[in-house]
């Protein structure tokens, strides 16, 4: 695992942690306050929610950084053979195509007077 990976999840987990620990309890404090008699320290308030916004703001920019670091890295890896199959997809999950009609064509089917006409067509697997 590389440590551009490592370090998108260690601040995905810091998003995380922000949001339930600073910004949530925030949210419930001003979800309590009356529009028409808001509290004299409200703006204060106000401001350290934007503040705790803003990083995690910041912190998302990161994360989203580190994965396209990431994948960018990975990109370079040594090249497999023409022939090996690829690891996404084995082998055995791979669609068999030449036998009968192609993998994922369309077939009409008759329906039944009376029934929806958009389930005349079904993918054929």
């Amino acid at each position: 695992m590389s440590v551009a990976l490592v370090a998108s999840r260690t601040v995905a987990l810091l998003l995380v942690i922000l949001t339930l620990a600073g910004l949530e309890p925030l949210n419930r404090i001003a979800d309590a306050w009356d529009p028409d008699r808001l509290p004299a320290d409200w703006q204060r308030s106000r401001r350290r929610w934007f503040d705790l916004h803003l990083v995690r703001a910041a912190l998302a920019l990161v994360a989203f950084v580190c994965l396209i670091a990431a994948q960018a890295l990975d990109q370079g890896g040594p090249e497999r053979p023409a022939d090996q199959p690829s690891r996404a997809w084995p082998s055995h999950a791979l669609p068999e195509f030449g036998k009968g009609r192609p993998h994922g064509t369309f077939r009409t089917v008759r329906t039944r007077p009376g029934r929806d006409p958009a389930r005349r067509l079904r993918v054929i697997a």
